[in-house]
């Protein structure tokens, strides 16, 4: 895939077919831009399909309507985050561990008015076309959510920022594979 544009008009394509084109795949891998887009659209996605999101005798151009108002929203909230100040609060910096004990990813948790987290990993296990997820768990929160999702490059490396809606100095954080969020990778 050589160019960019060609590249953000396939990626609808990769929500409904993870397992895509390959040179698509090889793209978002190495453009944190697309991978952001991608994530993005797995949220509307995500969300359209929850029972309740529509009503249930919408016709192809009320659903339309709805996903637009829908995406539309994530590119607000998106475009929000990326215009307000940086975290006013406080900041942690997080070491991600393989079972062996190895570091393989290092977070840093941003709290305030913006909070945010931004991950870079440098050895984590990498084959073709490798997805990731990040999970976060609040304390006292229940179970851990997905904040992320992300490929690395062939050598395990990438930079992954996530906008938060919150954040607690005191999170879990932790990387599955993305078709296996059962098998951790690394974590806190």
């Amino acid at each position: 895939m050589t160019d960019h544009h060609d590249a953000w008009e396939l990626l609808p394509d990769l929500v409904t077919d993870p397992g895509g084109d390959r040179r698509l795949l090889r793209h978002v891998r190495a453009c944190h831009a697309c991978q952001r887009r991608l994530f993005a659209l797995e949220r509307v996605d995500r969300a359209l399909r929850q029972p309740g999101t529509a009503p249930a005798a919408a016709g192809p151009r009320r659903r339309r309507r709805a996903a637009f108002a829908v995406a539309a929203a994530v590119a607000a909230g998106v475009l929000a985050w990326s215009l307000a100040p940086a975290g006013d609060g406080w900041s942690r910096e997080l070491a991600l561990h393989t079972a062996s004990g190895a570091v393989v990813a290092h977070a840093t948790l941003v709290g305030g008015r913006a909070p945010s987290l931004t991950l870079v990993a440098d050895g984590l296990p990498a084959g073709a076309d490798q997805g990731y997820l990040l999970w976060a768990q609040l304390p006292g929160a229940g179970p851990g959510q997905v904040v992320g999702r992300f490929m690395a490059d062939p050598a395990g490396r990438c930079v992954v920022a996530v906008p938060l809606v919150r954040a607690e100095r005191h999170a879990r954080l932790w990387i599955t594979p993305a078709d296996q969020p059962d098998a951790t990778v690394a974590s806190t």
